[in-house]
């Protein structure tokens, strides 16, 4: 059993696997990092986080489930929007940047693997970089704390200031969290049913585009 394990694996595309997660979240942490300084946030600089210095981003127990599980997580960028003019707006725009940072990616992967400005040996890399950070993007707005896409849906509902608001934050995660067990153990692939339909449209826009 272990040997016919060993024999599947393979190792160039455990080494793309790894570069691409690594890639991606850093830059995708450093996004959210940056558009806090923009918005005339420091936490983030002062905790040394506006880096694409992957070891700020990484969290090594998220970067085990990555390979585990398939699912895993980058450490937070701290901010501390409340002292800047419009902090739910700021909460927002900081949460955006993130997955935006994800798609930006992704699209200069779709002009690279387009034009053909690759070497074949790199084909894998660059196609699967670009389903990565399509993947990440999307996934990361999806509404359930703490994904960025919960701050958005928080602060459109009012913050603290709503108790509606304050209600969906505390049974979001607990939502998020069942519907991951569920994937994971039955395999019923509710959150990539989610996913797929909206990370097709982003490619369909790829190719519109260009």
């Amino acid at each position: 059993m272990l040997s016919a394990l060993f024999f599947q694996f393979d190792v160039y595309q455990f080494i793309a696997f790894v570069t691409v997660i690594v890639i991606a979240l850093s830059f995708h942490e450093y996004a959210h990092a940056r558009m806090a300084f923009l918005l005339g946030d420091m936490t983030a600089v002062h905790a040394g986080r506006m880096t694409l210095n992957p070891l700020k981003h990484i969290d090594p127990l998220g970067a085990i489930a990555f390979l585990v599980i398939g699912f895993g997580w980058g450490r937070p960028v701290p901010v501390d929007l409340s002292h800047t003019s419009h902090p739910r707006k700021n909460d927002m725009l900081v949460a955006f940047a993130g997955p935006l940072m994800n798609i930006a990616l992704a699209f200069f992967a779709f002009v690279i693997i387009s034009f053909g400005l690759y070497p074949e040996q790199l084909e894998y890399f660059f196609k699967f970089f670009l389903g990565i950070n399509i993947t990440l993007a999307v996934f990361n707005m999806l509404p359930f704390s703490p994904l960025d896409g919960s701050h958005i849906v928080y602060n459109l509902l009012g913050a603290n200031s709503s108790p509606v608001a304050r209600k969906y934050l505390y049974y979001s995660a607990p939502v998020f969290i069942s519907l991951i067990g569920l994937d994971y153990i039955f395999h019923t692939n509710i959150l990539w049913s989610i996913i797929s339909p909206v990370r097709d449209i982003i490619l369909l826009i790829f190719h519109l585009i260009l």
